[in-house]
């Protein structure tokens, strides 16, 4: 009876948790070489490009434009699945000399469903082609986090 206790409190605990399970994976576009590490805004040429990518992959996946309802500062472009209970949200935005796109997901199932690795995999594929090796997957530590208003 204890082994049933304790196993039903594990079970309850993983149903409780599974609700706040987030897939997120951050992309960077770095700055041109030669570019100073701070200080400088992002070229307009890249700004476009990113808005570009982000634009056709949510066309793609027939996602919403909710840029005018962004509350993430300097956003370039930011989507989201239209009628879903739980969409997949795409967003680019600039920090620092660097361009930060985000594709985030909370499903209703714990892991990545298929639909979100097509989206992350689509946007990488897109950014890779467009900027080279200026497109990178940070390490988490290196992922851009609570951006301060303003910044």
């Amino acid at each position: 009876m204890r082994y049933f206790i304790v196993l039903v409190g594990l079970a309850a605990l993983m149903a409780a948790g599974c609700g706040t399970l987030i897939n997120h994976t951050q992309y960077h576009v770095r700055p041109p070489a030669g570019t100073p590490p701070k200080g400088v805004s992002v070229p307009a040429a890249d700004r476009e490009g990113v808005k570009q990518i982000v634009t056709a992959v949510a066309e793609e996946f027939h996602f919403e434009d909710r840029t005018k309802y962004s509350v993430i500062p300097n956003v370039i472009a930011f989507y989201s699945q239209r009628d879903e209970l739980y969409p997949i949200t795409l967003a680019a935005w600039v920090y620092e000399n660097q361009i930060v796109v985000d594709v985030l997901h909370q499903p209703y199932t714990v892991g990545e469903t298929p639909k979100f690795q097509q989206v992350r995999e689509r946007v990488f594929k897109e950014l890779e082609k467009r900027f080279g090796r200026r497109a990178v997957l940070p390490k988490r530590e290196e992922q851009i986090r609570n951006v301060p208003a303003g910044k």
